[in-house]
C-alpha cells in the first residue's frame, strides 16, 4: 500500500535530479562566451549528469531500504503483540481472571475441587495485602487459588510493561487488547466493582511490589496507587 509520504519521497528525488540535469544541459545557463575556458565541455557535462543520476539512484535505493526496514519492523512488532495476546488470552488462569473482572456473581471453577460464586466478596477476602505469616489461620483453598490467579495476571501485565520500556512495542499496540480490562481495574467511576474491591486490589498490587503494573496502568491514564 502506498502512502502520500511513500510517493512524495521518490518523486522529490527525481524532480530534484531533473532540475539539476536541466541546469547543466540548458544552453541559456551556459556562459555567454562560448569560447570561455570556464564553460563546461560536453564530456564534463556528461560526467556531471552521470554523477547526478548515480547519486539520485543511490538516494532512491537508500530510501527504499529504509522504507522496507520500517515495514519489517512494524510487521515484527505486530507479530510480537499478536503472539503475546494469544498466549495471554488462551491461558486458562487468565480466562478465569477475566471472568472475575467481568462478573460480580457467577460460578467459576478455580480447580476441579474449588469453585466460587460471589466473586467480589471472595476477591475482597482473598486479596488482602498480607502474607501467609501475617495470617494465623492461613488462607482457605479458594483464597489461595484466587491469589495465585491474580499473581499470574499481574505477572503478565509486568511483562507487557517491560516490552514497552525496552521499545519493542508501544502502548498503542496493546491498547485495543487491554484497555477494556484496565478500565475495570483502574476506574472507580466505572462502577463495575465495589469501592472496597478497588482499595483491596490496589493495596495488593502495591504491597507485593507490582511497580510495573502501576506504571503500565498510568500510561493509559489510570492511577492505581492506594488511597487515590
Amino acid at each position: 500500500m502506498f502512502t502520500k509520504k511513500s510517493i512524495y519521497t521518490p518523486a522529490y528525488i527525481l524532480i530534484s535530479s531533473l532540475m539539476i540535469l536541466l541546469y547543466f544541459t540548458e544552453p541559456s545557463f551556459a556562459s555567454q562566451n562560448q569560447n570561455s575556458t570556464n564553460s563546461l565541455s560536453t564530456k564534463e557535462r556528461i560526467d556531471t549528469i552521470i554523477s547526478i543520476l548515480g547519486t539520485s539512484f543511490a538516494l532512491f535505493t537508500l530510501w527504499r531500504g529504509i522504507e522496507q526496514y520500517r515495514k519489517d519492523k512494524k510487521w515484527k512488532k505486530a507479530e510480537l503483540v499478536a503472539k503475546e495476546m494469544k498466549e495471554f488470552k488462551s491461558d486458562p488462569v487468565i480466562k478465569n481472571v477475566m471472568l472475575m473482572l467481568d462478573w460480580n456473581r457467577r460460578k467459576i471453577n478455580l480447580s476441579q475441587e474449588v469453585s466460587i460464586f460471589n466473586i467480589d466478596v471472595e476477591l475482597c477476602k482473598a486479596l488482602q495485602a498480607k502474607t501467609y505469616m501475617n495470617e494465623p489461620k492461613g488462607f482457605t483453598p479458594a483464597e489461595t487459588l484466587l491469589r495465585d490467579h491474580f499473581d499470574v495476571f499481574l505477572d503478565y501485565l509486568e511483562r507487557f510493561e517491560s516490552f514497552i520500556e525496552t521499545g519493542l512495542v508501544s502502548k498503542e499496540d496493546f491498547y485495543p487488547y487491554l484497555n477494556y480490562w484496565f478500565n475495570i481495574i483502574g476506574n472507580k467511576q466505572s462502577e463495575r466493582k465495589s469501592l472496597e474491591f478497588y482499595e483491596i486490589l490496589w493495596q495488593y498490587i502495591d504491597f507485593f511490589g507490582y511497580i510495573k503494573v502501576q506504571k503500565l496502568m498510568s500510561r493509559y491514564g489510570y492511577c492505581i496507587k492506594p488511597n487515590t
